[in-house]
């Protein structure tokens, strides 16, 4: 049993860092003593000094719970009695908090996480939801991601589409290849949408994608469309 929970262990390693969707990705994860397991979670466009500590713990702590009472992968880790520890963070390793979950919590009847189903999605309520999402973004903006460079600066919905509008902190103007930029941009962006299993729902429904950048004086740089049929 021990030999088969720290290759689960290993196995994890191997493929970390994981993206688990748009804005999540496990670093690492670590067997402890007393039967414990440690996973690290950085949160991407997320900016701890700006949100609500308490409200993201919570909602945080009951998708992880329902994660463990419903991934068939947790069943071993479950069935010996494990206890998960989750250390979270921002990009720019600010703290988020940390949460832990004992077999008491998840011995409990799984109830699904009371947050926004993205499967409820339909044409009549599309542009609620697009209005609904941006409110929610620009509460936290600017989102500086120090690792890459990016701060995004605004954000807003109109006919189908979500537009964000980034500044790229390490261009300029006069020397910005808007050619070679795209073609790692893009497949970046396209990949990113495709990670997020919510965002097939936004597809499904027509949603565009547009990117604008700026450089680091807030001067245009380009412009990146991408149609639903891209991230689907």
């Amino acid at each position: 049993m021990l030999e088969d929970i720290e290759k689960t262990v290993n196995d994890i390693n191997a493929h970390c860092p994981i993206q688990i969707d748009q804005t999540t990705r496990l670093d690492k994860c670590e067997s402890l003593p007393n039967n414990t397991f440690r996973f690290d979670f950085t949160f991407l466009f997320i900016d701890a000094t700006k949100i609500d500590a308490v409200e993201f713990r919570t909602q945080m702590r009951d998708i992880l719970l329902y994660n463990i009472q419903c991934n068939p992968q947790m069943t071993l880790l479950k069935e010996n009695h494990a206890t998960f520890i989750y250390y979270c963070v921002d990009e720019n390793k600010n703290s988020l908090g940390t949460l832990t979950i004992t077999p008491t919590d998840y011995s409990k009847p799984a109830k699904k996480p009371g947050l926004f189903d993205p499967t409820t999605i339909t044409s009549d309520n599309l542009q609620k939801v697009l209005q609904d999402l941006v409110k929610k973004t620009k509460k936290q903006l600017p989102l500086f991601t120090e690792e890459s460079g990016i701060n995004m600066v605004d954000c807003s919905t109109y006919n189908k589409t979500l537009e964000y509008t980034c500044k790229l902190l390490n261009e300029d103007v006069s020397r910005f290849d808007s050619i070679y930029f795209k073609t790692t941009a893009i497949p970046a962006a396209v990949q990113s949408l495709k990670n997020n299993p919510d965002m097939k729902y936004f597809a499904e429904q027509g949603v565009s994608i547009r990117n604008i950048y700026l450089d680091k004086h807030s001067k245009y740089l380009c412009a990146i469309d991408i149609s639903p049929e891209d991230y689907k």
